[in-house]
């Protein structure tokens, strides 16, 4: 971890240059930025995921409605039909 070919620290030619400028609370403040960023972006696509799945179960709430309207709509047609025949 924290290897040269670690994708997770791999640093383009402009941010290498200017890393190997700075002092050890610049590095310490540039990399605890960095990982703030990358922490940002987990959150924000796992909220993206919880909305996503969010939504789904809204819509199967639609549908469990609908199909729970059809159903009581039918016991009514049903129970009506059964009352014509007495």
């Amino acid at each position: 971890m924290g290897e040269a070919g670690d994708s997770k620290f791999d640093i383009s030619g402009k941010k290498k240059d200017a890393i190997d400028n700075m002092s050890l609370e610049e590095l310490r403040n540039f990399f605890q930025s960095e990982h703030r960023r990358q922490e940002d972006i987990e959150k924000y696509a796992l909220r993206e995921a919880e909305k996503g799945l969010i939504d789904e179960l809204n819509l199967m709430k639609a549908k469990k409605a609908k199909i729970k309207e059809e159903r009581v709509k039918e016991e009514m047609e049903l129970a009506n039909l059964l009352d014509s025949f007495k």
